[in-house]
């Protein structure tokens, strides 16, 4: 059975991290249950404290080399069942503050889980990291989806089927993981304190990589946390179904990205390039063209336009992300490499918070509008990736 799974190892670290991943918007999908007349702010609240509990979470990994000592599928396999049995937990929170609390957890375990994947699926996949990090990405965004949709299932009403099937998702990704294994001549690296991650960034092509997806998560999880009021504005059914369809099509953005950074059989630093600054370009003009087309399309047609757009920036919000883990794990050195993107996940993360912050307190006074806030992330990261590396393009 080990060997089994070795030999399609690609595809169950993609599964173990779509079902340790689904831990993420768990609590978005049901807060309307767990606390009754919750606001866009108390959305905020647990969407920042889950991204507080990640940010903690990589920066302790980052600066104490952890998933780089010990093994990194069995980090990923704690983690994964901590994550869980938080989740649960959730069912007994009676007010903001427990539920809050429990996401922060929650989002140090979920430390354990992505960078940590994105490491296994490099080691196992060295020479086709891009192709890895892109069906692992997607199945990340799919794992993001799947709470919107077990609650779609649930009929929007019962949290306690949706969390359970999460925690279940959950400790079967640790399961497999941990059964997976390491590639024969894997070294832990013994270091006790580890600061080379920080010097990555002395790296022009690592310090670019990075960039571009500090602009990237600009958009990408404020993006994420806006999906069900953009698509409420759209006056049409199914909030939860249809916020999981948008969500989980970056799956698909992710795959096909992944297969076009492949160039003769082997990753391309070039075409990881092309399609990072691709996606950033269709995703930015998604937030400008959504709020205009809401604003001035036939009432009768605007549902129909409003959707066909948020697909497009679903897919494309999403596709340049293993782009850019690719490209940093191709200019570290592979001992610091989970610490390096521990890092780069943390500072990313952070970004990440003031934008749904931003977001979410302005909703009510913008509404669709707020988009445009969005709109500067995908801008500066096109052009901090060509900095680093659209100058001797020919080597890349």
């Amino acid at each position: 059975m080990q060997q089994l799974l070795k030999n399609n190892s690609i595809l169950v670290i993609a599964i173990a991290q779509c079902f340790g991943t689904s831990l993420w918007f768990a609590g978005n999908a049901v807060i309307e249950q767990l606390i009754p007349n919750s606001a866009a702010s108390d959305i905020s609240i647990i969407t920042n404290l889950t991204l507080a509990g990640f940010i903690t979470g990589t920066l302790v990994f980052a600066a104490t080399g952890l998933s780089d000592r010990f093994k990194a599928n069995r980090v990923f396999a704690v983690a994964s069942l901590i994550g869980a049995a938080g989740n649960l937990l959730m069912l007994g929170a009676d007010s903001m503050v427990q539920l809050a609390l429990l996401r922060f957890v929650i989002g140090l375990c979920l430390a354990g889980i992505y960078p940590v994947g994105m490491k296994l699926a490099v080691v196992w996949n060295p020479q086709n990291a891009s192709l890895a990090l892109g069906w692992l990405v997607g199945m990340l965004v799919l794992g993001t989806a799947l709470p919107h949709g077990l609650q779609a299932l649930a009929g929007g009403f019962n949290a306690g089927i949706t969390l359970w099937s999460v925690s279940a998702l959950a400790i079967t990704g640790a399961i497999l993981v941990f059964a997976i294994g390491l590639p024969e001549g894997y070294q832990v690296n013994v270091q006790t304190f580890n600061l080379n991650a920080f010097k990555a960034f002395k790296n022009l092509r690592f310090r670019a990589a990075a960039l571009g997806y500090f602009g990237h998560m600009w958009e990408l999880y404020a993006f994420w946390a806006l999906v069900p009021l953009l698509i409420s504005t759209l006056n049409v059914d199914s909030v939860s179904l249809l916020s999981f369809v948008v969500i989980a099509i970056g799956t698909l953005g992710c795959i096909v990205g992944g297969y076009k950074s492949v160039s003769k059989g082997q990753m391309s630093q070039r075409s990881s390039f092309k399609v990072a600054r691709v996606s950033l370009l269709v995703s930015g003009a998604c937030c400008l063209i959504f709020p205009t087309m809401v604003s001035i399309a036939n009432v009768e047609y605007s549902g129909y336009l409003g959707l066909l757009i948020l697909l497009v920036w679903g897919a494309t919000v999403v596709s340049d992300s293993p782009m850019f883990s690719a490209l940093s794990s191709n200019n570290v050195s592979k001992e610091n490499l989970a610490s390096a993107l521990s890092l780069q996940n943390s500072i990313g993360f952070s970004i990440s918070m003031v934008t749904i912050f931003i977001t979410m307190e302005y909703w009510q006074v913008a509404e669709h509008w707020i988009t445009l806030v969005l709109l500067p992330g995908p801008i500066l990261g096109f052009i901090a990736l060509g900095k680093g590396f659209k100058t001797d393009h020919e080597s890349i």
